[in-house]
């Protein structure tokens, strides 16, 4: 129970309304009173007014319920019109976001505050309204529940699957255990070219892995005896980089010029059997160990600073990325825009693979999830809300259980909104301000949601 009730009930003009279901309590105003609800339902407290006549209710779902989603998107409804600004807030210790909307019911105009809290256990949901007429008057006691909200002290987290558990021990690593599984794979290779356009700042070269010597596109180094930060990027698709030097306004821009712009040194290798490399394709398995030479190629680079490297990689490129993460890859950090923690299902729909998609330990070897207590320099994760962020917020859960940094970001857009660009845009400051002996930056939803608007 919470003690910081005991005795509230009368004080003032106000009463307490309590539910164990959210360990959670608001005082309301003696002109709301609460209304019964059905117990399957998800409200857990309904308040509904007289004079005039408003209502607030109160939601609540437990994390393992949730997909991850943005704060933002948590306040979207089709049928309302926003009034006013999104506001990120804290309340009762946690943080929020609340905003006014506009909405037309049956021709009568309505004004609606909502308001969505992230909390350990879960997430509440705060919904208020009143006639647009009555608005003026209900929205002080609207706001009076809103403001008198408190949890229960220590709530403990919840985890999204359960806890780690034996995934997060410390066994053998990645590549020991693909070297004890011995996988085959079928012989796939790329038909792709790609050559840096006339007047570009990429040429192409060529570093040393496993396969043999492979090709990789580099920005020259500008002679100014400086060594500058650097970016490993891996753009989406099979096949290798064909778009890094490209822009595309309006589209989901998956080049690398506004790193380059930016005076950071790219890197964008192509990997085993891509734009006619030796070796075969084999999705997601030895790309990792030609992912980790081109690292080391590119720490070797005379204008490159060591210390200051960053892996990044959009969809298939940001799974790539991960998995090298995980397999001991020395950077300052791993910006990963929507690649895969675990490939488990991903590939039951499709018949052309270089492996037997039957086979659970091809996937568990893909999937950078199983291996998240080796990750050894801080990994963020960006994507639209979309429920393949499950397993990111799993993995970042295992990493926190072994002590490693790994953080997940919804990034409130709607759809297929592009979201790379404005991304980029917000990380490279703080990358360019970033420095070996400093903590890891931060990225906070309210600097994400003032980046896409």
């Amino acid at each position: 129970m919470m003690l910081w009730l005991l005795g509230a009930c009368g004080v003032g003009d106000l009463f307490v309304q309590t539910s164990e279901r959210c360990r959670c309590a608001v005082r309301a105003p003696l002109d709301l009173t609460r209304q019964p609800e059905d117990e399957e339902g998800d409200t857990v407290i309904y308040l509904e007014g007289s004079s005039p006549e408003h209502y607030v209710s109160i939601s609540f779902y437990p994390r393992y319920d949730l997909r991850p989603v943005s704060l933002a998107a948590d306040l979207v409804s089709d049928t309302l019109v926003p009034r006013g600004e999104l506001a990120y807030i804290e309340m009762a210790g946690h943080r929020a976001a609340v905003r006014d909307y506009d909405h037309d019911y049956e021709g009568n105009a309505l004004v609606h505050r909502r308001a969505t809290v992230e909390v350990p256990h879960g997430r509440l949901f705060l919904h208020g309204w009143a006639g647009e007429d009555d608005w003026p008057r209900a929205e002080g006691n609207i706001q009076s529940v809103f403001d008198s909200l408190k949890f229960e002290p220590e709530l403990p987290a919840w985890q999204w699957h359960g806890r780690p558990g034996s995934d997060a021990v410390r066994e053998v690593t990645l590549l020991e255990a693909r070297a004890d599984a011995q996988l085959d794979t079928e012989r796939w290779h790329s038909n792709l070219r790609a050559v840096p356009p006339p007047g570009s700042t990429f040429r192409t070269v060529r570093y040393p892995a496993p396969p043999g010597r492979l090709k990789g596109f580099l920005t020259a180094d500008p002679g100014d005896g400086v060594r500058h930060p650097a970016v490993l990027w891996v753009e989406t698709g099979m096949g290798g980089p064909v778009g890094v030097w490209k822009r595309e306004p309006g589209e989901e821009d998956d080049g690398a010029l506004d790193f380059v712009d930016a005076g950071f040194v790219v890197f964008a290798p192509a990997f085993r059997g891509e734009l006619d490399n030796p070796g075969y394709i084999e999705l997601y398995y030895g790309e990792t160990q030609d992912l980790l030479a081109a690292l080391a190629f590119l720490r070797e680079q005379p204008h490159v600073d060591p210390d200051r490297i960053y892996l990044a990689g959009y969809g298939s490129g940001g799974t790539s990325v991960l998995l090298a993460a995980v397999a001991g890859a020395q950077a300052r950090a791993t910006l990963v825009f929507e690649g895969r923690a675990s490939m488990k299902g991903v590939w039951e729909h499709y018949d052309d693979l270089p492996f037997d998609r039957e086979d659970p330990v091809q996937a568990r070897l893909r999937s950078a999830i199983h291996w998240a207590a080796y990750l050894e320099h801080p990994v963020y994760y960006f994507a639209p809300d979309r429920s393949t962020m499950v397993d990111a917020v799993v993995m970042a859960e295992r990493a926190a259980e072994a002590g490693k940094t790994m953080t997940v970001h919804p990034v409130p857009v709607e759809g297929d909104a592009p979201y790379l660009a404005a991304v980029r845009a917000l990380l490279i400051p703080k990358m360019r301000g970033d420095a070996p002996n400093n903590p890891p930056f931060t990225v906070t939803e309210e600097e994400l949601w003032r980046a896409v608007q």
